[in-house]
């Protein structure tokens, strides 16, 4: 089972999403990013935030830390 997390706070938000590797996968950094972590990581750039993969055992998690943007109104 995937888990899903959400963190808030003043500075903004973390979601933490972590999925179990198939037995017999090549881990991530063995086969190098696919295009959709690029994208992800470029998309958490343009907000000024930051994406991390990491990968422990069995376990594969991608955290995207995104901070709080000031809103305007017209």
């Amino acid at each position: 089972p995937a888990l899903l997390d959400f963190a808030w706070d003043a500075s903004g938000v973390t979601v933490s999403i972590e999925n179990a590797v198939p037995p017999g996968t090549e881990p991530v950094a063995a086969r190098g990013a696919r295009h959709g972590i690029p994208g992800m990581r470029e998309r958490a750039q343009l907000t000024g935030g930051t994406l991390a993969i990491d990968t422990a055992g069995d376990r594969f998690r991608v955290t995207a830390k995104i901070p709080v943007q000031q809103g305007r109104t017209r």
